[in-house]
């Protein structure tokens, strides 16, 4: 037990003594300014952190000591050794140059020293030195030929076997990512979980049978939709690590939706594309692994060539290149392209790359009303053309590309045109009959809307107060302040295209115009403090007004509210219950099974408004 104390208490005279080095206290023989005993070896120090590691190497304090200590405490002295890395003195003795990891000095040192002498001792060089030097062996990645069988049998999740897998964060981890983080693997754990280029294991019995297998393709449907997600987290977990040779192309990881049986000997198993129609599915997926791929590259680096761009352009189109156009435009690279490559992407007539094409050029010119890019853009959206123009048959998909791209070109310029025809498009029918396409199309057109004028309040409408009314018109307010100059509008607008309005008889379907008016509410007067907006998307406080809303659209009035009176968002539970009408909250906590139960009441209604307003509550406090 004294023996403990003793070695406890000599352990933190050194950590002080090198933390004391590193602030600047003087040397006084043995001791130091701070009052701490301390050796220090000789060689020469140009600064604090070289003289900490002679006293290091002199009190024998090594690399096998520091992993001892708390990762907090160590991390300042492994930052010491890592600044003495590159360019040590040339007079420290052997262990030193050990300690900052340059084995090649000492080495040399040592050699030189057994020339002079005839032999030489290295006990303090091993204690250094252990375990990083004694124990060096090379690296190597296995096979899975390499693995003994017992050991994949046993391995629930065998990562040797797939470490030579290009994943997309490989470049992440480096001796320096080593340094900072250790013994603290909750980085590999990330990049563990953000794999999407190695098989998944299903756990299955030994001998399987035939309702195995189809439940092996059910654990195949629902692993495929995690790892068809995994290129969004990837995307954010190396955004700007990384810099591109020029003289080289950009590498993709893999999506591979098929399994391995670690019960069979880690037999693959192909998720069966003849049951579900996973086509789509997966093409999304490689343009969502493109975007990733491409925002692993920093921002900030030299401008990029416009020829290693169109050297990376494939034979074929596809999905994955298309999103690393976008990743491109959201990175400004796209500025270096002309209008005759743009023409180029666009004469492949491939959707998918039009789209990532003309977001990814709106993005880099954001906000600089760009009116080359300008005209692209309008092109695709048919309800702008003159009459006489031939009709073209877009997908919708690209319309609501292009009015989005639209609405980041513009952003913030308060164009009034351009802010006239996007309240339009909010309510205008797109090409298709699908229900999905026109809830779409409505919700980047308000997007757009919110964009061109983002932030400037009422002062972004000017004259045309008309469009306030317009708006609330479409999320189903009653309340209409300029009716007579609104109907003027509304039939100026229905002149002007040659498509008609989202309406149901003589109404206008709410339930397709009312989210992108709101989103182009939130966007408008983010951060304005206007207590009238905040007022009229206010919600239904009586059982009969709230079976008449759809619960989505209560919780985004709550994310837009709060995004407009934004100084008043408080990070506590009372600030959400606040945020929850009087009438809501006593039906839910006083409610009675028979009240439940009756039919008289839509309970569920009340209940879904509740979720879905604290659901709104936290979204704010995390925006």
């Amino acid at each position: 037990m004294c023996k403990q104390k003793v070695s406890a208490v000599s352990w933190g005279r050194k950590v002080v003594s090198f933390y004391s080095l590193l602030l600047g206290a003087e040397r006084q023989g043995s001791n130091l300014s701070s009052g701490v005993y301390c050796e220090v070896a000789n060689g020469s120090a140009r600064n604090t952190e070289e003289l900490a590691v002679l006293a290091m190497v002199a009190e024998k304090f090594g690399r096998q000591q520091l992993d001892l200590l708390p990762i907090g405490v160590s991390l300042v002295l492994r930052h010491a050794l890592d600044k003495c890395r590159e360019s040590p003195p040339d007079d420290w003795p052997a262990p030193a140059y050990v300690l900052v990891g340059r084995e090649d000095l000492a080495t040399a040192k040592m050699g030189s020293a057994r020339k002079e002498t005839g032999f030489g001792n290295n006990d303090n060089l091993t204690s250094i030195s252990v375990p990083y030097m004694l124990h060096l062996q090379p690296v190597t990645v296995p096979t899975a030929s390499d693995v003994p069988t017992s050991e994949v049998l046993n391995s629930e999740d065998t990562d040797a076997v797939y470490r030579s897998v290009e994943d997309g964060m490989e470049h992440i981890f480096t001796s320096t990512t080593q340094l900072r983080y250790g013994r603290d693997l909750r980085l590999n754990e990330v990049r563990r979980l953000l794999c999407s280029a190695r098989p998944v294991a299903i756990q299955t019995s030994t001998n399987p049978t035939a309702s195995d297998q189809d439940l092996q393709q059910q654990q195949l449907w629902n692993f495929a939709q995690r790892t068809t997600a995994l290129p969004f987290g990837r995307g954010a977990f190396t955004l700007a690590t990384t810099y591109t040779l020029l003289t080289e192309a950009l590498v993709f990881p893999k999506i591979i939706l098929a399994g391995r049986l670690p019960a069979q000997q880690n037999a693959t198993v192909n998720l069966d594309l003849s049951t579900r129609s996973v086509s789509e599915f997966n093409s999304w997926a490689e343009f969502h692994n493109g975007v990733a791929a491409g925002l692993r590259l920093a921002p900030f680096q030299e401008k990029m060539l416009r020829t290693w761009i169109q050297y990376n352009r494939p034979s074929e189109p596809n999905f994955t290149h298309a999103g690393l156009l976008l990743a491109f435009g959201l990175h400004e690279h796209l500025r270096v392209l002309t209008m005759t490559d743009a023409y180029r992407y666009l004469s492949q007539e491939h959707d998918i790359t039009t789209l990532g094409l003309l977001l990814g050029l709106a993005t880099s010119h954001r906000g600089t009303m760009h009116p080359a890019i300008s005209k692209m853009l309008y092109f695709h959206v048919p309800s702008r053309h003159p009459s006489s123009t031939p009709e073209l048959e877009l997908p919708t998909l690209l319309q609501s590309a292009a009015v989005m791209g639209i609405g980041l070109l513009y952003e913030g310029s308060a164009h009034a045109l351009t802010m006239k025809i996007l309240l339009g498009e909010i309510g205008r029918r797109s090409g298709g009959d699908n229900v999905l396409e026109r809830e779409g199309y409505a919700v980047a057109a308000g997007s757009a809307l919110g964009f061109v004028a983002l932030g400037r309040g009422s002062d972004a409408f000017g004259f045309m107060d008309t469009f306030l009314d317009r708006l609330f018109e479409y999320i189903g307010s009653k309340e209409v302040y300029h009716e007579r100059f609104l109907n003027a509008t509304i039939a100026a607008d229905d002149q002007s295209g040659n498509t008609g309005q989202m309406m149901d008889g003589s109404q206008i379907n709410v339930d397709v115009t009312a989210p992108g008016a709101i989103i182009a509410l939130a966007l408008i007067f983010l951060k304005a403090e206007s207590e009238e907006i905040a007022a009229r998307l206010s919600i239904p406080d009586t059982y009969f007004d709230l079976q008449y809303v759809r619960p989505d659209f209560v919780m985004l009035r709550i994310i837009a509210r709060n995004l407009i009176l934004w100084s008043r968002i408080q990070p506590s539970i009372d600030w959400i219950g606040s945020q929850i009408p009087e009438t809501i909250k006593g039906g839910v906590f006083s409610m009675s099974e028979e009240a439940i139960d009756c039919d008289e009441f839509d309970a569920e209604a009340l209940f879904q408004a509740y979720v879905n307003i604290v659901t709104g509550a936290c979204i704010a406090i995390g925006g």
